[in-house]
């Protein structure tokens, strides 16, 4: 058959001609490579791959007129996706970059963001329950009785690690609650309150028993319960941390101001959360995740320690690490009467 000649393009269409499939598709094909542009430069529009699956992302960049590439792809997790996984084929595209319609350079990726399951469900096993695996007391010791107006810990698992998602009840009554910044969602450093029903108010009054302690977490949706029991408040007041230094270097001072402290220096204890430095000791009666500070001066309203090295604070320096205050006070005989913990942190800086 011989080959068949088009008529010439005409430079003007005038009414009533007839324009040929051959000539439209000549048309369409101008548009094309005006849009994709020259060799030398030249721009092409970013397609819309919104709602698409990645079989039919892959496929749109197959045609020949999309003229950019597919660049990292992360599911709603921020987890890498492999786009040649037959499990992955059907992840939908629920955002990307560049957006649809800039135009880019030819060949320029596009980054997407898919979908967690296919069909794009983006649904999550819910988080699991807290736990309560122990009590026990600011020094560290297991225990089940504590008393009122006294600081003790929870201990067990899967605590929010912002301390006021977690709500503590003691009888009933509400507990103020703090995180221990080494382990805040296996640690809560709790007071028993005043108030709970039954409980002793004095020093020697008869310990309620059984007492429920319910640890709920993302608005009452989990919780947990363990039982205690309560004594009466120690017959010394407890001791309360109301101001401290917000940012101390190590080796100046940290000033700790509240009531109820010991008269001197030998009645008190402060104790840091953090890491002693390599080679060094975390120091006698510490609690488990803090070291001890020395106290050069204290007063029953104000405190001051030296601010030690800390083995967890980076080696540069201005690094800086945050640490909690816990204070002890003891009798003459270095048994502990009372104990607070500081509701925030102080910063502390290498020089």
């Amino acid at each position: 058959m011989p080959p068949i000649t088009l008529p010439p393009l005409p430079t003007k269409v005038l009414p009533g001609q007839l324009i040929s499939a051959e000539h439209f598709n000549f048309f369409i094909d101008e548009f094309v490579r005006i849009r994709a542009g020259s060799t030398s430069g030249g721009t092409v529009g970013v397609p819309n791959f919104f709602g698409l699956s990645i079989t039919q992302v892959r496929a749109l960049l197959q045609l020949p007129t999309t003229q950019v590439t597919l660049g990292a792809v992360i599911d709603v997790t921020g987890a890498g996706v492999d786009i040649l996984a037959t499990a992955n084929a059907g992840l939908i595209a629920l955002t990307q970059s560049p957006q649809p319609t800039m135009l880019v350079t030819p060949g320029t990726p596009v980054s997407l963001v898919v979908s967690g399951a296919a069909g794009g469900s983006t649904t999550t096993p819910p988080p699991p329950p807290p736990t309560i695996t122990r009590f026990e007391s600011i020094s560290g010791v297991a225990g089940t009785a504590f008393r009122v107006g006294e600081s003790f810990v929870i201990v067990g698992t899967n605590f929010l690690s912002t301390a006021s998602l977690n709500t503590v009840t003691i009888g009933g009554v509400n507990a103020n609650v703090t995180s221990d910044p080494g382990n805040p969602t296996q640690r809560l450093t709790v007071t028993v309150p005043t108030g709970i029903p039954g409980a002793p108010t004095t020093t020697n009054g008869t310990p309620l028993t059984n007492v429920a302690v319910i640890v709920s977490v993302r608005g009452g949706q989990d919780q947990v319960t363990r039982t205690m029991t309560v004594n009466g408040p120690p017959a010394a007041p407890v001791p309360q941390i109301t101001n401290f230094s917000s940012n101390v270097f190590v080796g100046q001072t940290l000033t700790i101001t509240g009531t109820n402290f010991g008269a001197s220096a030998t009645l008190n204890r402060v104790f840091l959360s953090g890491t002693p430095p390599t080679g060094g000791s975390a120091g006698t009666g510490a609690p488990p995740g803090t070291i001890t500070a020395t106290i050069t001066s204290a007063s029953t309203t104000q405190i001051q320690v030296t601010m030690p090295n800390f083995g967890d604070l980076p080696a540069p320096s201005q690094s800086t690490k945050s640490t909690q205050i816990t204070v002890q006070v003891v009798d003459a005989n270095s048994n502990v009467t009372g104990s607070a913990v500081s509701s925030g942190t102080v910063t502390v800086i290498r020089p």
